[in-house]
């Protein structure tokens, strides 16, 4: 499919077949998903793919039990101290930054955006290339992160960014949009 199409004809579907995805398909999501763009190169995301029965009951019971039973979940999460490691530092130092002090001085408001910048953009990116495969999903807007944080033992320092279930499905639904003059501001707002 060509990008725009994808992009135009993509829905978030909430009833899913009962058909198991490939670990090879769920594999090529994640490296497509990895193709986004990301703050600093840093490649701050990491995908938690979860398949195991009582494991989405559980993350479903912390994100609303808003949705049908989906063949497979991915938990999306972010380094929030990312900066501190040697590879953020190695960055820095190009720019001739290089003591912890000036690089929080610096970038310490920015770096947990920039970890949830870098995690949502390449959920995008899988939410689209498993569209463009047959594959329906949902971005769930609504979980207790404390709950999936604990139920995925997702180590401190990160955040769940993003919780998308994954599916195929046979019935979808017509999408609408705003008009983009109703989103565009030229110039100023």
């Amino acid at each position: 499919m060509e990008t725009e199409r994808v992009i135009r004809e993509r829905r978030s579907i909430r009833k899913y077949l009962d058909k198991k995805i490939p670990k090879e398909t769920l594999e090529e999501l994640v490296e497509l998903a990895n193709w986004a763009p990301s703050p600093s190169s840093a490649e701050n995301r990491n995908f938690l793919i979860i398949t195991n029965e009582e494991t989405k009951k559980r993350i479903l019971e912390a994100s609303g039990k808003q949705f049908y039973d989906p063949p497979v979940i991915v938990v999306v999460a972010s380094n929030k101290e990312w900066m501190k490691k040697e590879g953020f530092k190695k960055r820095c130092a190009k720019w001739e930054i290089s003591d912890d002090e000036t690089i929080e001085r610096h970038f310490g408001e920015w770096v947990e955006l920039w970890g949830v910048q870098d995690a949502a953009v390449a959920t995008e990116n899988l939410l689209l290339a498993a569209w463009n495969r047959g594959i329906g999903s949902c971005w769930l807007g609504v979980f207790e992160e404390d709950k999936i944080r604990k139920i995925l033992n997702i180590p401190d320092g990160y955040s769940v960014t993003a919780i998308v279930t994954l599916g195929y499905f046979d019935k979808t639904h017509e999408g609408k949009r705003k008009n983009p003059n109703e989103l565009i501001h030229w110039d100023m707002w």
